[in-house]
Formats: C-alpha cells, sequence, structure tokens
C-alpha cells in the first residue's frame, strides 16, 4: 500500500516518538513500547536488506535477515533492559526460529554454490548475516534505557538527517506499487539452455520487485524505511558510545561483591 512520503514519515517517526516517552512516563513497560516500534521498524528494515541484496543480485534469504536481526535486537533488550520471564520465554522462540533460519539459510547457500559452481551464493549469505547482525545490533542499543531528552532529540535529529537528504538528494520514486500484480502478470519464461541462455540482470530485479509487492507493508513513495531508520540507528550508536565514553551508561549496574556476599548469606 503506498503513501504519500509525509505520512510514511509521521508514522514512523511518530511511532518512535510516542514509544520513547510511554516508556519514560511508564516504568512498568521496561521499554516495552520502544521494544514493539524498534521491532516492527527493524523487520521491515531487514526485508529491504535482503531486496537490496536480492537487485544486485546476491544470493540471499529473506527469512534469514528478519529473523537474525530481531533475535538479535531482542537478546539485548532482554540481557541489559529486562531479564523478565515473559521477556526470555519471546527470547527463546525468537532464538529458536532464528537458529532455524540459519541452519535453511547455510544449506540452502551452499547447495546454491555447489550447483553454479560458484562462490558468490556464500558471499551473499555472509553479506546477509553480516548485515542483519548489524541491523539488529543498533536496533538493539536503541531498546536499552537511555535518558528520555537524549532519545528524543536521537529521533529528531535522524529525522532531520532524513529531510535533508531528501531534499539534497531526492531518493528514487518507488515503483513497486506500480508494478503489475504478481497474479495477473505473465510469468517470466524459464531459460531454456541454448536457446534463451542465461537469466537476464533485468528479469531478476523485476523478480525482485514483484516479490516486495507482494507483501502487505506501507510503502513510502520514495525511498525505503531503512533510508529513514539508519540515521536514527546511527545517531542512537553514537549516543551509547558517548555516554560511555563520559562514564554513563545504559545498561544496569552490576551487583556489587559485598552486596553479593550479603545476599548469600542471607
Amino acid at each position: 500500500m503506498v503513501v504519500p512520503n509525509l505520512l510514511f514519515d509521521v508514522i514512523l517517526f511518530g511511532a518512535l516518538l510516542l514509544a520513547a516517552i510511554l516508556d519514560n512516563g511508564v516504568s512498568s513497560l521496561h521499554g516495552a513500547a520502544s521494544l514493539l516500534a524498534v521491532g516492527a521498524a527493524t523487520y521491515v528494515a531487514a526485508q529491504e536488506l535482503s531486496d537490496a541484496l536480492t537487485r544486485r543480485h546476491w544470493w540471499t534469504q529473506e527469512s534469514l535477515s528478519t529473523a537474525l536481526s530481531l533475535s538479535t535486537a531482542g537478546f539485548i533488550y532482554f540481557w541489559w533492559r529486562n531479564d523478565s520471564d515473559l521477556a526470555l520465554l519471546v527470547l527463546s522462540i525468537g532464538l529458536m526460529m532464528a537458529s532455524l533460519m540459519i541452519a535453511i539459510a547455510v544449506i540452502g547457500g551452499c547447495g546454491t554454490a555447489l550447483k553454479e559452481q560458484s562462490s558468490k551464493p556464500l558471499g551473499g549469505l555472509l553479506l546477509t548475516m553480516l548485515g542483519s547482525l548489524l541491523l539488529g545490533v543498533l536496533a538493539g542499543l536503541l531498546t536499552l534505557n537511555a535518558p528520555l531528552i537524549p532519545r528524543l532529540l536521537v529521533i529528531i535529529a535522524g529525522m532531520a538527517w532524513w529531510k535533508l537528504r531528501e531534499n539534497v538528494r531526492p531518493p528514487e520514486q518507488n515503483t513497486r506499487a506500480q508494478e503489475t500484480p504478481t497474479a495477473n502478470r505473465p510469468a517470466t519464461p524459464a531459460p531454456v539452455p541454448g536457446k534463451y541462455g542465461p537469466p537476464r540482470p533485468e528479469a531478476a530485479a523485476r523478480d525482485a520487485t514483484a516479490h516486495a509487492t507482494a507483501r502487505w507493508a506501507l510503502i513510502p513513495q520514495r525511498g525505503t524505511l531503512l533510508d529513514r531508520f539508519l540515521p536514527i540507528l546511527l545517531l542512537g550508536a553514537v549516543l551509547f558510545f558517548t555516554f560511555q565514553q563520559a562514564g554513563r551508561s545504559f545498561l544496569p549496574a552490576a551487583p556489587s561483591a559485598s552486596a553479593s556476599s550479603n545476599t548469600a548469606r542471607k
């Protein structure tokens, strides 16, 4: 579903701002609002990451990208923000699914490499895993218990960064929704040896576009969600490491040795 750029920006940045305010005002949420908002954006961004690799003719799997990025972000959230039993249960299910997706992807990538007698599928597998891990780490840092004002400034600065880039170097028009639906579009004939030759790059790109269009999602007229979300992720990481260098951490303080011994005596 294509929506105007302004409406898409309001939904994305508004959800992140609202989640940060809710988490700060309601301590019993333990960052759940930010986890949901950041997790939803990360899920779509991981899909777009996989689509970008497909358009560049790299082997990739969307399920691997989404599972790996979400489970990485969820692990950071659980380990440093909310170690409740419910969070542990959700994380355990996510890690089991992610491990299954990794196993399937490794088998699929190795099988494709052997079939094509090329190492490029293994390179695509590696790029997918590294990109998804990086996306998950950055998203996880954004869910930690940061002070409200710096968190809001990061989101606002990320929005200003995107708007500046949108005006200085406008992204390409998003034509995914203008494509003929997959159900009504004639299928691309499979290449026959000696007749059609190898698949053409434009055919692979068109298939990737049709696959992206088949998913239900809000689609901006220009650019992607990843274009808008990446500045916030990068600024959030800068904020995290700045606080670390200044001696202030988003992470909960570890219990002292004396406190641990007192607890043991009791």
